[in-house]
């Protein structure tokens, strides 16, 4: 569903905003770049799993941050795995909707690892 402020100013900002951008400018790659931040230990640290989508079309570059899970520190290393294979399986499914939109993806193999 195309964002509000898109509707409104024509500016892409999310994942359903740059697919129907791409109806008015030509796409020229996209591709996706995983982050990690964490969280000031206060009162717990949390490690959220991110994923920036950059879209480059022909006339401007658009990056979209997704926030794809997230992992308590303080929590037991199999919990900890669970989060990861969660937000893992959340990437997956966006990257799958890039297949089904016809959208070349660089770095389509992306997949969070317990270190980032």
């Amino acid at each position: 569903m195309r964002s509000l402020p898109y509707l409104m100013t024509g500016e892409p900002r999310c994942f359903a905003d740059c697919v129907d951008y791409r109806s008015r400018s030509k796409l020229l790659h996209v591709r996706v770049e995983l982050k990690a931040d964490e969280t000031p230990p206060e009162p717990v640290a949390i490690r959220r799993l991110l994923a920036c989508f950059v879209w480059d079309f022909e006339n401007k570059i658009v990056a979209c941050e997704e926030q794809m899970g997230g992992i308590v520190l303080s929590e037991p290393p199999d919990r900890q795995r669970l989060s990861l294979d969660n937000a893992n399986r959340r990437l997956k499914r966006r990257l799958d909707e890039f297949s089904h939109f016809g959208i070349e993806l660089n770095g389509r193999e992306a997949r969070f690892t317990a270190t980032a």
